[in-house]
């Protein structure tokens, strides 16, 4: 570790890294993958970068902190009692929490980092089969459609009128396709009674 005050190896703080535009979030992974530093009560340098409970305890605090901040910073949108800028005051913790820059992570890297797969928002292929139960919920959901509207999708001249009005909807489809659809609705009202 370097010397706590040396002048050619400046601190750098959460606060001064939020300042220059370095994003919570990136900050937060840096946090989880590097570690941080903070003093202690005799303003002496931790080093929170192992898995000891200390370690885990002092990034823990330095996350909540940003997390507090970040949704302080989101609140003030719509709360105009909300001021996001009493974190930067002179005592603010954001302050405490940093490193020297010598032993900084590498920001950058954390910043490009991928969405993790299972949080990327998942393309629904709209020609996919569907499942049983979701056909029988579709097929239930046009036959409430079809009685709000007036039409008795068992009578005579039924599919010719939600033909009618696909075509008017500019996605126009057969009267067969309508007709078969049609023929399965006593069967998958009768399925979600049970």
């Amino acid at each position: 570790m370097s010397a706590p005050s040396d002048e050619g190896n400046p601190w750098l703080s959460l606060a001064a890294l939020l300042k220059s535009n370095i994003s919570v979030a990136t900050l937060a992974t840096s946090i989880e993958k590097s570690g941080i530093q903070t003093y202690d009560r005799f303003g002496r340098r931790i080093a929170a970068t192992g898995e000891c409970d200390e370690s885990k305890a002092i990034k823990a605090r330095a996350l909540d902190l940003l997390a507090d901040y970040y949704a302080d910073l989101h609140d003030s949108y719509s709360n105009r009692d909300i001021d996001p800028d009493k974190w930067f005051e002179y005592d603010s913790h954001l302050y405490k929490f940093g490193w020297p820059s010598d032993e900084s992570p590498s920001f950058e890297k954390n910043e490009q980092e991928e969405v993790p797969k299972s949080l990327s928002p998942k393309k629904r292929d709209i020609d996919a089969p569907v499942s049983t139960r979701t056909r029988r919920t579709y097929l239930t959901i046009i036959a409430s459609l079809c009685e709000i509207c007036g039409i008795k999708a068992n009578a005579r001249g039924a599919s010719q009128r939600i033909k009618e009005a696909t075509q008017k909807l500019g996605s126009p489809v057969d009267d067969g396709t309508i007709q078969t659809m049609l023929r399965e609705i006593p069967d998958a009202l009768e399925s979600r009674i049970k």
